[in-house]
């Protein structure tokens, strides 16, 4: 990490969450769970392709404390950005398995990388019943305001 401004604060301290290791061409739009459908710039992407199957994998879960643009809090983690991407189809369990942790009218951003390109999934949780997704592209301009309390999830080593 680097050791200027710090941008997230973990949201637990002494936990690691996991996802358990998957199967399966699922993908954010074959997952067939946000309600409002998939972001049309995800189709404009070319993002819709089948994922590969996944090991276990470790997961840690941040909030924002600054405000800051993509660049700026996945940096803030790790320099090599590989290392902290998730695949479309863990992204899906995230949201299947750990939903109590996604925030009521707030994002929770995942990264991810496709033709090597990296992007941001946006989940937001409009109620109980209806969540949205959104695609950024990773150099977004768009600055996050931290008194919304935005989450972030991320793979650990």
């Amino acid at each position: 990490m680097r050791d200027n401004q710090k941008f997230l604060q973990p949201l637990f301290n002494t936990i690691t969450l996991s996802l358990k290791a998957l199967e399966g061409p699922v993908n954010l739009h074959t997952a067939d769970i946000f309600k409002q459908g998939v972001d049309p710039y995800y189709f404009h992407w070319s993002l819709d392709v089948k994922q590969n199957d996944s090991e276990e994998t470790k997961i840690k879960v941040y909030e924002l404390i600054a405000d800051a643009r993509f660049r700026n809090i996945f940096n803030y983690l790790d320099k090599d950005l590989k290392n902290l991407c998730l695949t479309q189809r863990q992204i899906v369990e995230y949201y299947k398995v750990y939903n109590t942790f996604l925030r009521s009218c707030r994002s929770t951003f995942f990264l991810f990388e496709e033709s090597e390109e990296f992007y941001v999934a946006n989940i937001s949780v409009l109620d109980i019943e209806e969540s949205n997704i959104e695609i950024y592209e990773f150099n977004e301009w768009k600055t996050w305001r931290k008194n919304f309390q935005h989450r972030v999830v991320v793979k650990v080593s």
